[in-house]
């Protein structure tokens, strides 16, 4: 005998109510997981394309640096004055 029918003296569909509500429960949560997935996955493409902006930024800096730390030794070392890009 169910818990139920002891309790109340009649029969009911509790365990297929449970199970109703656990198959639900679950197709809601893989739902929820099929989101997250997107979700992490369009997060992962716009942090590429944020370490792609910082690599280029970094590369550029980097030419701006060597080409001010040249005209600055040729000025310094040969007194060599130019327009510094």
């Amino acid at each position: 005998m169910s818990p139920y029918r002891v309790v109340n003296s009649k029969s009911c569909h509790l365990p297929i109510k449970i199970k109703h509500r656990a198959y639900w429960a679950k197709q809601m949560l893989t739902y929820d997981l099929t989101k997250l997935g997107k979700d992490s996955r369009l997060q992962l493409r716009e942090l590429e394309e944020i370490r792609v902006h910082v690599y280029e930024n970094a590369r550029s800096y980097k030419e701006r640096a060597m080409l001010f730390m040249m005209h600055t030794f040729l000025e310094v070392c040969y007194g060599y004055k130019s327009v510094l890009i």
